[in-house]
């Protein structure tokens, strides 16, 4: 079952889409997520009623935040509440990727809700391979958003046997692995907290540990060790 991943973005903002989507697409490929945006409406159909529709059915939601997107009378009107709305009802994840200096101040429930980057990197002051960077930790978030809702139910609908019968073992050993830390998963997906701090300063103490491993005595290893910088 893919996972729909619905994108509200200004227009103006078309082109930080179609970057972020060449990222996504491997993810597209293989049937894990159906990434949808309002390039996809045809002419002549209703617009408002399809982009409705589209975010009934989304399990997730990517948010392209800038100036312009917050200045859309359609996105604050229709787009924004119904997103939050969903989030808070029925669990919808939304995830924001800040593209430029973007005012947060006036929408508390955005700046309290996941950041890709935050707002204090925006994409467009980062270096390309940074950019980079950011589209594919969005890609990783995904494709774990995406096992767990195909490989995690209790309908049977599993990743793991449709991995099997399709010949991907990579992905069925991906998706048992989910199952067996579900609590940890589902706690990483929709708490704040995280133990991001704690593996910095494992590997930090690790770094120096190889460095000076037979070469200094404990008083300089202590004064590394307490150094900050």
């Amino acid at each position: 079952m893919r996972t729909k991943v619905f994108i509200s973005y200004s227009h103006k903002d078309a082109s930080w889409l179609d970057r972020m989507r060449i990222h996504l697409k491997p993810l597209e490929r293989v049937g894990l997520i159906d990434c949808w945006d309002d390039s996809r409406i045809d002419a002549g159909q209703a617009w408002r009623v399809e982009i409705e529709r589209a975010l009934a059915s989304a399990r997730v939601a990517i948010l392209l935040l800038s100036p312009d997107f917050l200045a859309s009378d359609f996105v604050h009107d229709v787009e924004l509440p119904a997103l939050l709305e969903a989030a808070e009802q029925r669990g919808l994840v939304v995830i924001q990727v800040c593209l430029r200096p973007t005012n947060l101040a006036l929408h508390p429930k955005l700046a309290a809700r996941r950041m890709l980057n935050g707002t204090d990197r925006p994409l467009n002051g980062l270096a390309q391979v940074d950019q980079d960077r950011c589209f594919v930790d969005l890609s990783n978030q995904l494709l774990t958003l995406a096992a767990a809702h195909a490989g995690i139910t209790d309908d049977g609908d599993s990743i793991a046997s449709e991995s099997a019968a399709g010949g991907v073992p990579e992905l069925a050993a991906f998706a048992a692995g989910l199952r067996a830390d579900e609590a940890a998963v589902s706690a990483a997906l929709t708490r704040s907290w995280n133990n991001g701090p704690v593996e910095g300063q494992v590997n930090r103490l690790k770094a120096i540990k190889r460095s000076m491993y037979g070469r200094a005595g404990m008083d300089l290893l202590r004064a590394r060790v307490m150094h900050k910088g």
